[in-house]
């Protein structure tokens, strides 16, 4: 259905104030939609910035770049005939598709983890030597607030959400698959 009801338009407004990862304009753009959104958050990472018309959050800026917008969709008008106006959309999905297919998604994520798998960590005791070179007393004192910390945190994560009523996920039937 979103598809259906995008296709009829011809611009794609997103007025966020705050968006680290917007689908909308994923979904427009796909659809062969001119995007015109607010550069916040993740959006300038989302779409290539020959598919994006930017704007700040302010309502002067934003209302320019929807006439920038519209100004470009009567020049192709004026440029192209309406079958190479679609295959142009069409070339648009395209592009969206490769970008963001399961496949690529999965491999750039893959990419990810490994990065954050590779990272070492200190091991407790090296992070307690670590906070030990501090000085021999000063040291002391952090490590005790620390152990502190944890106790009260322990006991007050207990008083606030008790284990007992803690609802346990069941586990995934991995049998079946």
């Amino acid at each position: 259905k979103v598809r259906s009801v995008l296709v009829q338009g011809d611009v794609f407004l997103n007025c966020s104030l705050t968006e680290a990862f917007c689908i909308a304009i994923v979904e427009a753009a796909s659809c062969g939609l001119k995007i015109v959104t607010t550069k916040v958050g993740g959006v300038p990472e989302v779409l290539p910035p020959d598919m994006v018309e930017f704007s700040t959050t302010t309502p002067n800026d934003i209302v320019q770049s929807v006439s920038d917008t519209i100004e470009l969709i009567y020049s192709e008008r004026k440029k192209y005939n309406k079958k190479e106006r679609n295959q142009l959309k069409w070339e648009q999905h395209n592009r969206i598709s490769n970008m963001y297919s399961w496949v690529n998604v999965a491999d750039r994520t893959e990419i990810v983890y490994t990065k954050i798998d590779s990272v070492k960590t200190k091991t407790l005791y090296e992070k307690l030597q670590a906070i030990q070179s501090l000085g021999s007393l000063y040291g002391k004192i952090i490590i005790l607030l620390l152990i502190f910390a944890f106790i009260v945190a322990m006991v007050g994560y207990e008083f606030f959400f008790p284990a007992k009523d803690i609802e346990l996920a069941p586990d995934f039937p991995y049998q079946k698959f």
